[in-house]
């Protein structure tokens, strides 16, 4: 954990927001980079599914990485903390953390429902209109006159047609829920954030965990959805606004108590306790409702190897994070020969 009451000289607010905006700059990166180097095929389903099988691939890669966050940095830190503390004092705490991360993944699992029949009928009243256009490619009068053969290529085109626009319409949707599940748990991370900011407890590991992890979900979502039709300074822009509002989340906390850690009132660590609930949650339902079960309908058993790798690598930045800091705090604490 990092003080970062002695280490900056920044306000607090400002450090938080500096820590929630860091967490959150993948967001834009990858989705930029996914958006722009991806290609709409939009009646060759095989280059639809190549597209696929890369952002199915970064998607269980950052799931990983996600879950790392999830469980190591958010419930693995409150459970060492009862451990060191004693569990019958923390009891009120993880109770708190359990009961509103169930709520949360509850919430996470309604609204994603709503986003996803949302998007799916503005996806099929856009994709009616390009299939009436496709019906009127062929004169009524020039109908009669088609061979067997021609009949028989056409019907051979309708069904590719349909089996692209197939593809496109999971992808679209796809996409589409991994962007608003970031929006939602996002909204409670920033604030996490900022609460752990405030209370001197923030984590680099942790901010540079959800670095990591975000940029394959936002590299992923923005592929899927620009395989679905949708333009690419419109999806760079839906990634900015979460980008933004993790940011401003991240903020709040410092601005409305304004507290050091050994001064923090009850009613903060009550806070701290529903916001870790929430975003744990919120992000757990997501990783084991949408990311890896998508990923693994694409790539089958090869998810689960990219997840444990993401997972690994997330674990390894934790060890090389804490070797930095305690190489660094003996370079200062340690006196020098004379």
């Amino acid at each position: 954990m990092l003080d970062t009451h002695n280490a900056v000289e920044w306000p607090v607010w400002l450090v938080a927001l500096t820590f929630g905006l860091a967490s959150a700059a993948s967001f834009p990166i990858g989705a930029a980079w996914g958006a722009c180097t991806t290609s709409v095929a939009a009646d060759h389903k095989l280059g639809i599914v190549e597209e696929s099988r890369w952002s199915a691939g970064t998607l269980a890669f950052g799931a990983g990485c996600l879950l790392f966050a999830v469980t190591v940095e958010i419930y693995g830190t409150a459970v060492a903390k009862m451990e060191r503390d004693g569990y019958v004092g923390g009891i009120p705490s993880i109770s708190t953390v359990i009961v509103t991360a169930m709520f949360g993944a509850w919430a996470y699992v309604v609204a994603n429902r709503w986003i996803v029949s949302v998007a799916s009928e503005g996806f099929e009243t856009s994709s009616a209109a390009g299939a009436d256009e496709e019906t009127h490619l062929v004169p009524p009068g020039m109908a009669t006159s088609l061979t067997y053969e021609g009949v028989q290529e056409q019907a051979s085109r309708r069904t590719m047609s349909d089996s692209a626009m197939a593809a496109r319409r999971k992808s679209f949707l796809v996409g589409y829920a991994s962007w608003f599940g970031v929006l939602v748990s996002g909204i409670p991370e920033g604030i996490l954030l900022g609460q752990l900011v405030t209370v001197g407890q923030s984590s680099y590991v942790l901010v540079i965990s959800l670095f990591i992890s975000n940029y394959p979900t936002a590299l992923a979502s923005a592929s899927m959805m620009k395989q679905g039709g949708k333009g690419t300074m419109e999806i760079i822009g839906m990634w900015v606004l979460v980008f933004l509002l993790t940011g401003l989340c991240a903020a709040l906390p410092p601005i409305c108590v304004p507290a050091a850690a050994e001064h923090a009132p009850l009613y903060m660590k009550a806070v701290g306790d529903v916001l870790e609930g929430l975003a744990g949650g919120s992000m757990m339902a997501s990783i084991l409702s949408l990311m890896l079960p998508e990923a693994y309908i694409i790539l089958g058993d090869l998810a689960g190897l990219l997840a444990t790798a993401g997972f690994l690598v997330a674990v390894a930045l934790k060890v090389f994070s804490g070797l930095l800091n305690e190489y660094t705090i003996r370079a200062y604490t340690v006196p020098r020969a004379a």
